[in-house]
Order: structure tokens, then C-alpha cells, then sequence
């Protein structure tokens, strides 16, 4: 995977997000959990155990990236066909001026 992110950061398709926007972005996933859980799933863990899964969310939600779209349907041309709606086929097709 870590292969894929770094091609896609050489072609200029992902851009690291700056340490506030993945301490924001940390914060934002800590209180989403809650919210959806209000009773902490996890609080009949051993609360190491419980640590440990909260630490592994809080590190998917630091490794996160900035998507320049117009970039990506160049590298991704099929995101702009997909048979669903998706505001990736409402970009500029990347082949026309």
C-alpha cells in the first residue's frame, strides 16, 4: 500500500496535510467514535487492549492525505467513467483543454 501513496505523491496526485490538519483530523475521529459509540464498544477490553485499538485509530486518521483531483483523473482516468454518479466525473476531462 505505502508503494501505491508514494507514486501517487511523485505525480503529484496526494499531498501531505500539515500536522494541525492530522492533530484536527485526530481530534475530529476521536469525537465521531464516541459519538457512534457512546458506551465505548471497547470498554469490556482489558484497557490496555482498549488503548492499543484507539492508538491504531488514531494513527489511520494521522496517515491521511490532501487528493488533488485534477491530478488524480489523470493518473486515474476510469474515476471520471465509473457507471455511478460521483463528483469525480464532474471534472474536467483531463484530455480536452
Amino acid at each position: 500500500m505505502q508503494e501505491v501513496v508514494d507514486w501517487l505523491v511523485l505525480a503529484g496526485a496526494l499531498r501531505p496535510l500539515t500536522e494541525s490538519q492530522r492533530a484536527e483530523l485526530v481530534r475530529a475521529g476521536e469525537a465521531r467514535r464516541l459519538a457512534r459509540d457512546p458506551e465505548g464498544r471497547f470498554r469490556s477490553l482489558e484497557p490496555e487492549h482498549a488503548a492499543v485499538f484507539e492508538a491504531f485509530r488514531q494513527e489511520m486518521d494521522r496517515d491521511s492525505w490532501e487528493v488533488v483531483p485534477d491530478v488524480m483523473v489523470k493518473v486515474y482516468p476510469e474515476l471520471r467513467t465509473t457507471k455511478t454518479k460521483t463528483a469525480w466525473a464532474d471534472l474536467p476531462d483531463p484530455k480536452r483543454p
